[in-house]
C-alpha cells in the first residue's frame, strides 16, 4: 500500500460504537438475537443481560425494534464504507474481487454475531427501516456485481450467469460465520486465502501473485483493522477470540 491510501484511510468517517451501559445493552441485544433470534428475544431478557430493569432499559435503547434497526444499520453501513474504499483504490476486478471475499470472510469469521444477524434479521424490521437497511445492503452487493462484471468484460472472468455467480459467492463466504473457530487450525485471514481460491475457481481465473491480498500488509487487512476493529494479531490467529460490533 502507498503512503497516501493509508493517509485516506487514516480519515476515514467510520461510525462510533456506543460506550458504557448504551455498548452493554447493544452487546445483550446482539448476543441474544444471534443465540435464539429476534422474535424468540424479549426486552426483559435484554435487560437482565444488560443488568438493567426494563424501564431502565428503555431509557438507554428505547424499543427492540431501535436496538435491532441500530445494530443492522452499524453492520452494513460498515461494509458500505469499506467496499467504496475498496473500489476506489482497486483498479483491477480481479484485485478488487480478492479483497471483497478477505474482507468479508474475515469479519464475518470473528464477528460471528454481527454477521448471523445481519444476515437473517432485517425481514424483522419496520417498513422504513427495512427499506434503509436492504438499501446498504444492495449497494454492496452491487459493488461485487460490478467486480464480476468488470472482470467478465476485460476477459479475465468466464461465468454464464453474472448474477448467480455472485449470490453463491456471498453465500459461500458468509458461511463462514456458522463453522469458524479462532481456536481452529487455520486462522481467519488462512481461511479467507482458501475462499479466494474458490471464489477464481469459480470464476475460472487464473490470479496472479498481485491479485492476492496474503500476509498483512495490504488494503482489506487495513480496512478490517480500521473500520471494524480487528487487528492483525486476531486475524492472523496471534489471539485467541474474535471481537464483535
Amino acid at each position: 500500500m502507498t503512503t497516501p491510501v493509508l493517509e485516506e484511510l487514516a480519515t476515514l468517517a467510520v461510525p462510533d460504537l456506543p460506550t458504557g451501559t448504551h455498548l452493554r445493552v447493544r452487546e445483550a441485544a446482539l448476543h441474544l438475537f444471534a443465540r435464539k433470534g429476534y422474535n424468540a428475544t424479549g426486552i426483559r431478557e435484554i435487560a437482565t443481560q444488560s443488568g438493567l430493569t426494563s424501564s431502565t432499559l428503555y431509557h438507554y435503547a428505547g424499543t427492540k425494534d431501535k436496538l435491532l434497526y441500530q445494530i443492522l444499520t452499524d453492520s452494513h453501513e460498515r461494509y458500505t464504507l469499506a467496499s467504496d474504499f475498496l473500489r476506489e483504490h482497486c483498479d483491477d476486478p480481479a484485485e478488487l474481487l480478492a479483497h471483497l471475499v478477505w474482507l468479508h470472510v474475515v469479519t464475518h469469521a470473528l464477528q460471528r454475531e454481527s454477521a448471523i444477524v445481519g444476515d437473517t434479521e432485517i425481514d424483522n424490521l419496520g417498513p422504513e427501516d427495512r427499506e434503509r437497511v436492504v438499501a446498504q445492503r444492495d449497494h454492496y452487493e452491487r459493488i461485487w456485481q460490478q467486480a464480476i462484471r468488470q472482470g467478465v468484460d476485460a476477459g479475465s472472468f468466464t461465468v454464464r450467469d453474472e448474477r448467480i455467480v455472485r449470490l453463491a459467492l456471498l453465500e459461500t463466504c458468509t458461511s463462514v460465520s456458522h463453522w469458524f473457530s479462532p481456536r481452529g487450525e487455520l486462522s481467519a485471514a488462512e481461511v479467507a486465502e482458501r475462499f479466494i481460491d474458490i471464489a477464481f475457481a469459480m470464476l475460472r481465473h487464473e490470479p496472479s501473485s498481485a491479485e492476492v491480498p496474503t500476509g498483512e500488509d495490504h488494503l482489506a487487512g487495513a480496512l478490517v483493522t480500521r473500520v471494524w476493529g480487528i487487528s492483525a494479531d486476531e486475524y492472523s490467529g496471534r489471539t485467541d477470540e474474535g471481537t464483535d460490533t
